[in-house]
């Protein structure tokens, strides 16, 4: 968790140096709307794959079921509250940035189970690997666009 977050810090840093003050902003505001919305998606559901003693077939249906109707429902939520949100906070720019990252949460929730299933496993290699490699190749791409704007650095996220 420590490699994918530093890795993290270090693309977040570079960002604010390639991007122009306007463009880093709404790509810092887009970025809390999307870990906001990853901490409720996170809030356990994968917790309960750990902490089951017994885990059988029907557990990992409810629960991949269960977190892609949770995710729909931010999807939706996220691509109508965009334009209002991107009024509130006075940014014309963001709706389109949220609505289009919010497709992310959707895409995410597919992955929930087999990281439950890696952490009961004890598989924290796997799962530093994929986070690190992850943030590395989403931060090699968004280095490479260089003078471009919030909106192209971001689709990576997704």
């Amino acid at each position: 968790m420590i490699g994918a977050k530093g890795t993290a810090l270090v693309v977040f840093l570079v960002l604010a140096h390639l991007l122009a003050p306007e463009d880093f902003g709404l790509y810092a505001y887009a970025q809390a709307f999307v870990l906001v919305v990853q901490a409720i998606t996170e809030s356990g559901l994968s917790a309960v794959v750990v902490q089951r003693e017994h885990l059988d077939s029907l557990d990992l249906d409810s629960l991949c079921w269960g977190n892609l109707g949770l995710s729909a429902l931010l999807t939706a939520g996220g691509l109508a509250a965009g334009p209002s949100l991107a009024d509130v906070l006075r940014e014309p720019a963001l709706a389109p940035l949220l609505q289009v990252l919010s497709l992310g949460f959707f895409l995410a929730a597919l992955s929930t189970p087999r990281i439950g299933i890696l952490r009961r496993e004890l598989r924290f290699r796997a799962l530093t690997v994929r986070s690190v490699s992850s943030e590395v190749v989403g931060g090699r791409w968004q280095g490479r666009v260089s003078g471009a704007s919030s909106f192209t650095v971001l689709l990576p996220r997704l």
